[in-house]
């Protein structure tokens, strides 16, 4: 089995003198957060209504919030799967 330290170690060694680059907009910031908050694994209704509500004030549509929610339960109906 690999570690978390031994995954941390190969990708502090593969991303070695590759820069931090540009950071993330707030509207791809707030999506990916909205996505951790409706995974299976940290399902929270608290935090995902707060996630949800900081995605539609950094400019999100309906259409877009949908498909994150829509991505995300099918990975997780995937991963249930596999465990």
């Amino acid at each position: 089995m690999v570690t978390i330290e031994q995954l941390r170690s190969e990708a502090e060694i593969v991303m070695e003198g590759v820069s931090d680059g540009n950071g993330l907009d707030p509207l791809g910031r707030a999506l990916i957060d909205l996505a951790v908050k409706a995974s299976v694994t940290s399902l929270d209704q608290d935090a995902l209504d707060k996630a949800m509500a900081l995605a539609f004030d950094a400019g999100a549509s309906a259409i877009q919030i949908q498909e994150i929610l829509s991505l995300v339960s099918g990975l997780g109906v995937h991963s249930l799967m596999v465990s």
